[in-house]
């Protein structure tokens, strides 16, 4: 299934029959979400551009707090460099309906 939404389109596996033009609910947990540079999307993944709001090293990694919309989502990642504009990228395949 391909979404279409803020002007970008989104990828997501289900098994669901949504007719076209209807409106859907996707959910990503946040663990399933991977915060790269904003210049970079893995091949094959789904990307939502965010703002770092804060950012925190915590053992190996760092946790991130970036805006989505009117929402503050928390990331785990492995990479510590990351500030100001970033992406989020995800599988279609950890993408809920």
């Amino acid at each position: 299934m391909l979404l279409d939404a803020t002007a970008r389109s989104y990828r997501v596996d289900s098994d669901q029959h949504v007719p076209t033009g209807d409106s859907v609910t996707v959910a990503v947990r946040p663990e399933r979400l991977e915060v790269v540079a904003s210049t970079e999307t893995p091949a094959g993944m789904n990307r939502l551009d965010t703002q770092v709001i804060i950012s925190s090293y915590v053992g190996s990694g760092c946790e991130y707090d970036v805006r989505l919309g009117d929402q503050r989502v928390q990331v785990l990642s492995g990479n510590g460099d990351l500030a100001d504009e970033v992406a989020l990228v995800f599988d279609a395949g950890h993408a809920l309906l």
